[in-house]
């Protein structure tokens, strides 16, 4: 299996846990048993769920990114990244 596909099983079973559990037991699950690259993209597949739904509710990329750095815990710049590309959508 290629380190792409990898990835895309992990973004997909990241949403599904967040969707069933909510954030905080989906973030427990995955450090209690989660392959190191299933954790390392926790922030980045809550960020993106973050940005559509702050986009959906009309906040600027701006806004959204600061909100999304609140959330997540990640810098205000990375957060604008998935802002921006919400937006883009």
């Amino acid at each position: 299996m290629t380190r792409e596909k990898r990835q895309q099983l992990a973004d997909a079973a990241i949403l599904v846990l967040v969707e069933r559990f909510g954030p905080d037991v989906a973030r427990h699950l995955l450090e209690a048993m989660g392959r190191p690259e299933v954790v390392a993209a926790f922030p980045r597949v809550l960020a993106t769920l973050h940005a559509q739904q702050l986009h959906a509710d009309g906040l600027s990329p701006r806004d959204a990114s600061y909100r999304i750095a609140e959330l997540t815990g990640m810098s205000v710049r990375n957060a604008r990244r998935y802002a921006d590309a919400a937006g883009q959508t």
